[in-house]
Parts: structure tokens; C-alpha cells; sequence
């Protein structure tokens, strides 16, 4: 009795999973993501929405998220640069 084997095919760079967590994979962006997807929150809110995380870090994570075109439409480099001066 043999069995079929399955054949895994290796992940490369075009491989779905992997450029889903190239842009998920942050300790912080499903946390961001959750919040911002579906209301819009000012930065503020967003900070305290989110307990541990750093300014440097929500800046760095939200403009990741800007860049990777994975964020809800209102969020955009002009809007985090108004967030930036609240």
C-alpha cells in the first residue's frame, strides 16, 4: 500500500502567503489595521486604541501600510502628515 505523496512546492517570491506576510506580518499592523478599517479615528484615538505601542512605531507601521497600498482608502501620506501635526 503506498500512498501519493504531495508534492510541496517551494514559496518563492510571487507566492501569495509570502507577500501576505511581508506587508501582515508586524507586531503591529493587524493591531493598526483592526482599528482604522473600518471608521475613521484620529491619530490620538488610534495611539490609545492601541496600549504598547510607540510613536515612532505607529508612524513607522502606518506609513508602511501607506507605501505597501494595503491601508483603508482615507489613510494616505497627506493624512499622516496632518496626523503628524496634531
Amino acid at each position: 500500500m503506498s500512498k501519493d505523496k504531495k508534492i510541496i512546492k517551494q514559496s518563492d517570491d510571487n507566492c501569495p502567503v509570502r507577500k501576505s506576510l511581508a506587508i501582515l506580518g508586524g507586531k503591529w499592523t493587524l493591531l493598526i489595521l483592526f482599528q482604522i478599517n473600518d471608521r475613521v479615528i484620529r491619530y490620538g484615538e488610534l495611539k490609545r486604541c492601541i496600549p504598547g505601542i510607540s510613536e515612532k512605531m505607529l508612524i513607522q507601521e502606518l506609513n508602511v501600510l501607506v507605501e505597501k497600498n494595503s491601508s483603508p482608502k482615507n489613510l494616505t501620506l497627506k493624512s499622516l502628515q496632518e496626523l503628524n501635526t496634531d
